[in-house]
């Protein structure tokens, strides 16, 4: 369901406010009660339902990175093929990742990482699969229904 954050200004008092609904509709002046007072401006954003659930997903993804259990753990075979010494840092900078920014994780799960290392750029993200990992997730946020694989790669195996 589209939820919308809208942005408001009485026309009899001047008074500014936004508010979130579930549409882009009217609302009264909270200062002087102007009745019908239209947005100027309607931004769609996620529901709180939907907040709610991405920051489930969030928290697993979290967990998983933070301390390699939860899910499953692997490394492309150009990773693999580095120095243990490489391999270790690398790790140690994948459980303390924590540069999530709107470009970089827009949808706020947490999927997704990108480090430089010793001359290498590393990528990592985490895939939904069911419990079999024969398909995708039918539900993320459900971790008795989702096998979740981090998968540490260099940039170039992407």
């Amino acid at each position: 369901m589209a939820w919308f954050r809208n942005h408001y200004t009485c026309a009899r008092c001047g008074k500014e406010w936004s508010d979130e609904w579930s549409a882009m509709c009217d609302d009264d002046c909270p200062r002087c009660g102007a009745r019908h007072m239209s947005p100027h401006e309607s931004i769609e954003i996620l529901s709180p339902l939907c907040k709610a659930r991405t920051k489930k997903i969030a928290a697993l993804n979290d967990q998983l990175r933070r301390t390699l259990q939860g899910g499953e753990v692997i490394m492309t075979a150009t990773v693999d093929a580095l120095s243990e010494a490489i391999k270790r840092d690398a790790l140690t900078e994948l459980v303390s990742f924590d540069k999530f920014t709107e470009a970089s994780d827009p949808y706020g799960e947490h999927d997704y990482g990108r480090f430089d290392l010793n001359g290498h750029t590393f990528l990592w993200k985490i895939d939904y699969y069911d419990s079999l990992c024969l398909r995708e997730s039918e539900d993320p946020a459900n971790a008795d229904k989702t096998t979740r694989v981090l998968t540490l790669m260099l940039a170039e195996d992407y």
